[in-house]
């Protein structure tokens, strides 16, 4: 599944778990204890006992009396008005959703282009979250139509990172994958907290990937001073936070046949993550020695995670040069 992520917060350890909604639970031992919920295919009981559906796409659930049951009293619709904190905007329909959330350490998910800050962690151990704090930064979805926003990432400077592509399924290409023939635009945005566009970077690659191309982008996460996002294919490309194309790790499925070779033999090998539909990475950065590590998950092919280290980010030097432009 896309963006799993695990964060203690007071006292308290949860699983964040993201596929099309944000799932949350606490790790009780070897149990895993829903608490609270953000996103559509909500359902739960109304007050006269009875399952319902959410009315709008992005109820939030908090499990205020702690019996793991969603109830009418526990949801809290997305508003239809007005609401915020400070600077009020429109909700709906402006924020949207990706396939992939970010969560930071304070409990903040990051899911499409809006905010929801964790209010507090109860004496339950469940966390509050409300839409009357919720910021949103980034572009407008409501006329995106097939442009898909597929995951965020955010910094400890507000900052929002973007994967996008655009996908037209009269315009498929052939050999490139079955997702990724479909893309024919993408690339990597990043916006400040105020929503004004810093930079946009990468691009749809032709053939196989050139330094910035992408067949589909699947996932982001920002660790550091970098930007990692996946690649259907099974790559990670890395940019620096201001827009710099880095590198690009692992190995791409759809060269040459290891794709064939990969089901032949009936494994992997070490530097080949996946065999197709990689959705979704983590990076840590290790507290101390500052060494980089990668998770990568494989929806294909044994369903398993794979943990890299990453080296050389500390040999990336920057430079400076005159450019004139006639």
């Amino acid at each position: 599944v896309h963006g799993q992520q695990t964060h203690t917060i007071g006292g308290h350890r949860f699983l964040f778990s993201c596929h099309k909604t944000v799932r949350i639970y606490r790790i009780d031992g070897d149990r895993l204890v829903p608490v609270a919920r953000v996103g559509s295919r909500l359902r739960f009981y109304d007050k006269n006992g009875k399952l319902v559906s959410s009315k709008t796409a992005f109820p939030v659930w908090v499990d205020r009396n702690g019996d793991g049951l969603a109830s009418e009293a526990e949801v809290e619709e997305v508003p239809l008005g007005e609401v915020g904190q400070g600077r009020r905007f429109p909700v709906e329909p402006h924020i949207g959703f990706s396939h992939d959330a970010e969560v930071d350490r304070r409990g903040t998910v990051y899911w499409g282009n809006f905010a929801l800050p964790l209010q507090k962690i109860d004496q339950r151990g469940v966390p509050h979250y409300t839409w009357k704090t919720a910021s949103v930064v980034g572009p407008d979805f409501k006329p995106l139509a097939n442009k898909m926003l597929e995951g965020v990432a955010a910094d400890e400077q507000g900052r929002r990172y973007f994967d996008m592509f655009y996908k037209d399924d009269s315009l498929r290409q052939p050999g490139i994958g079955h997702w990724p023939r479909r893309v024919i635009r993408c690339d990597v945005s990043c916006y400040d907290k105020t929503g004004r566009k810093i930079w946009s970077v990468g691009h749809k690659a032709k053939g196989l990937p050139e330094p910035g191309g992408i067949h589909q982008p699947s996932c982001i996460r920002y660790e550091g001073d970098w930007v990692f996002v996946g690649d259907e294919a099974g790559m990670v490309h890395i940019w620096s936070r201001d827009g710099l194309y880095v590198a690009s790790l692992l190995d791409n499925i759809y060269v040459g046949n290891r794709r064939g070779q990969a089901r032949q033999r009936g494994y992997l090998l070490p530097m080949e993550v996946t065999i197709g539909e990689f959705w979704s990475l983590d990076v840590i950065r290790q507290r101390g020695s500052g060494r980089y590590f990668l998770a990568g998950q494989s929806h294909e092919f044994g369903e398993h995670v794979r943990v890299y280290e990453i080296r050389g980010l500390g040999d990336v030097k920057r430079v400076r040069a005159d450019v004139t432009v006639k």
